[in-house]
């Protein structure tokens, strides 16, 4: 590429600088690559300025003694929930005026603007409504936005007042930059929910059926003030938080609301729908000893299994039966159940296998004996772990079982590294991708060759599954010791 290309194009620089304002101010569609009335840009400022000026006027009320914190922080959310819904309402009112409406020559857009173009006619009219208040798909989430928008607003009120923003910042600038800063990431978040929903460069789904988008960035923002809100009543006790250690913690939050635009504009942040399954899979993998699932729908009905055995081993009465129990669905856990109890479903049935089956269980009859016989094993071990095991000889009690116990973990970790080992050695790239494994086959014309080292890395794969599944089935014996 010369030197006098460009990264971007005219095309592609003009899609930019009308997507990335919108991105950054959360909504706004302050850019639009066409005229515009102005009345249309003033409009969206004023929505999106709207939360910080109700914000800052009650804010006035508690500086001047007019008000308390509490019973301000509770009226701004009233205020902004009834704002949004009354947003909402104005929007479906018009738009249903308009559809009930004839259509005339005069309403009908202009064929040769673009794609995305509105022919603006008067400041009420369907279309400008349209433009900048979208409404929401479904009526429900009308009320549940609106709620939500308050909640933000009321706890983000005390989160932002300038008394307390004076007990961590010793300078008045700081104070008032803090509190703008604050204000204006606030009413980004809150745009979403009362206006229109920003695109965001973090999609994992194409298409937003439920509207979670535009819940996102009102989500974190209620993380970082609801945790400074529990943090506060914690350090409000002296048992609980020393009020140094409070401080320190709420201007790091601070700095993060400050921070929580530019990671909405590149990305950093997860969809909210992404992050709560990656936070089940990672309870139900770390916490709880399951396994990664395939879909969504798996990983839901695995954690609620496993959350349901944690649950009944805790009302167990008797310690041996707890511990036997919580052994057993720990190994049940570390198996694909959802996918094996396909597999017998289809194979009972006398069914053709999927074949997205195939893949994940192709078992016979012996290795399924094989995990009965290893949850036989998990429960006379657990038992077995119970007992008191002592030397009479020397008077010291569980010598020799604690030496077993030792062995037993070094002979796990060595299996787990050798497996490791293996599965690599079944890659073509390695050591993090920087060199190609020599025992791949370089190319497939050579089919001696090529069936050789074929041979060899299934053997090579052979192994590695057999000493993986005993090194968790060995995990999970040295678990219950």
């Amino acid at each position: 590429m010369g030197t006098d290309v460009p990264l971007l194009n005219d095309y592609k620089q003009s899609y930019f600088w009308k997507r990335f304002p919108q991105t950054l101010l959360g909504g706004p569609r302050l850019r639009l690559g066409y005229d515009a009335p102005l009345y249309v840009y003033l409009v969206q400022t004023g929505l999106l300025a709207l939360p910080a000026a109700i914000g800052g006027a009650f804010t006035a009320m508690v500086e001047l003694d007019v008000l308390r914190h509490d019973v301000a922080a509770y009226i701004v959310a009233c205020v902004v929930c009834f704002y949004a819904v009354g947003l909402q309402v104005l929007t479906y009112g018009v738009q249903s005026r308009a559809a009930a409406a004839p259509r005339g020559a005069e309403s009908r857009n202009d064929v040769l603007l673009d794609e995305d173009g509105v022919s603006f006619t008067s400041f009420f009219a369907a279309e400008t409504v349209k433009f900048v208040v979208p409404g929401k798909q479904y009526k429900v989430n009308v009320l549940l936005h609106a709620v939500a928008a308050g909640t933000v607003a009321g706890f983000a009120f005390v989160f932002l007042l300038p008394d307390r923003l004076a007990d961590l910042y010793d300078s008045v600038a700081l104070v008032v930059v803090w509190f703008g800063g604050g204000w204006a990431t606030v009413c980004i978040a809150l745009y979403s929910l009362v206006v229109n929903s920003p695109p965001e460069p973090a999609v994992f789904r194409t298409v937003d059926r439920l509207e979670l988008a535009a819940l996102m960035r009102p989500f974190y923002v209620l993380c970082l003030v609801l945790t400074d809100f529990i943090l506060w009543l914690m350090s409000q006790t002296a048992d609980l938080m020393a009020v140094e250690d409070y401080a320190s913690v709420s201007i790091c939050l601070h700095t993060m609301l400050l921070l929580l635009p530019m990671l909405w504009a590149v990305g950093l942040l997860p969809p909210l729908d992404v992050l709560l399954f990656w936070l089940i899979e990672q309870g139900l993998v770390c916490l709880l000893g399951g396994t990664p699932m395939a879909s969504d729908l798996r990983l839901l009905a695995s954690f609620i299994a496993a959350v349901a055995c944690a649950v009944l081993v805790g009302f167990i009465p008797d310690y041996m039966a707890a511990l036997l129990v919580a052994a057993c669905s720990g190994y049940c856990q570390s198996l694909d159940v959802a996918g094996l109890a396909e597999y017998a479903l289809y194979t009972c049935r006398r069914l053709p296998v999927k074949k997205s089956l195939g893949s994940a269980w192709n078992i016979s009859i012996t290795e399924l004996l094989l995990h009965l016989v290893m949850i036989v094993l998990v429960s006379i071990v657990t038992w077995l772990g119970t007992l008191p095991i002592s030397v009479p000889s020397s008077g010291h009690s569980d010598v020799y079982f604690d030496e077993v116990v030792l062995a037993v973990g070094y002979t796990v970790l060595c299996l787990l590294a050798i497996g490791h080992i293996l599965g690599k050695l079944q890659q073509v790239y390695v050591f993090f991708g920087f060199f190609r494994n020599p025992l791949f086959p370089a190319t497939i014309f050579r089919e001696a060759d090529f069936l050789q080292r074929k041979r060899f890395l299934h053997w090579v794969g052979y192994f590695h599954r057999l000493l993986y599944s005993g090194g968790k089935c060995a995990r999970h014996l040295f678990a219950e010791l």
